[in-house]
């Protein structure tokens, strides 16, 4: 299956902060295509990004995934990632940096997924991602011993790690006619949201699973996160 689209983003500031420049627009055109053959699954992803700020810059991703047995899949992904520093980054007034340059990633991962079915409906799913990002020019918020504070670019950094993750959900009993019968007592208490039963969250569009993906479980999810940065100026 083959998806395309185009995506204008326009960006304006109302403030009155003495921003140096408070409008940009990125028109963007993408494209998407997955294959599906037995227990294969193939995704690529092509976009190409225009601002009037920083120009152009095409990004994409490929990602492979195999199942190997119907409670077992493994994944393997390479995508490239692009981020423009936001209005705060480069103006706000005392703890900007306009000289900033956009970031720039490569990106490797792995995983796999075990998914169980349990008596009572009860769906039990395992994941693990190890992750390598190489990014160029990242921006990181600094500050000296006079706590003056500004964000910087870091010329290569890498971000390296691995999430673990553990999802429990039940199926919601129906009686005979499908219609969806109420908690029974002593389940979860009035105003509980549910377990999520969806996929677990992926990574940003802009390419940097690393960084995002600590921070980006949902709380129904219990997850272990560790995650090794090196820095080069």
């Amino acid at each position: 299956m083959l998806t395309a689209g185009f995506e204008r983003r326009e960006e304006h500031l109302a403030t009155d902060a003495a921003f140096a420049v408070t409008e940009r627009d990125t028109n963007s055109l993408f494209g998407i295509y997955q294959l599906r053959i037995d227990d294969h699954a193939l995704q690529a992803n092509l976009r190409r990004d225009d601002s009037n700020q920083y120009g152009g810059k095409t990004t994409g991703s490929i990602a492979y995934g195999y199942r190997f047995a119907p409670s077992l899949r493994v994944t393997a992904g390479y995508t490239t990632g692009f981020k423009a520093p936001s209005f705060n980054d480069l103006y706000y007034p005392g703890f900007s940096n306009p000289d900033l340059v956009p970031e720039t990633s490569k990106n490797l991962e792995g995983g796999h997924l075990l998914e169980r079915q349990r008596r009572g409906a009860r769906r039990v799913e395992a994941r693990a991602i190890v992750y390598r990002n190489r990014v160029s020019q990242l921006i990181i918020f600094q500050c000296d011993a006079d706590f003056n504070c500004a964000p910087h670019n870091v010329n290569r950094a890498t971000l390296e790690g691995v999430t673990l993750g553990l999802e429990a959900a039940r199926r919601q009993r129906r009686d005979a006619r499908g219609v969806a019968r109420p908690p029974v007592a002593g389940g979860r208490r009035h105003g509980q949201a549910p377990a999520a039963a969806g996929a677990p969250a992926r990574r940003t569009d802009r390419g940097l699973s690393g960084r995002a993906r600590c921070g980006s479980a949902s709380s129904s999810s219990p997850r272990r996160c560790a995650t090794t940065i090196r820095t080069t100026s």
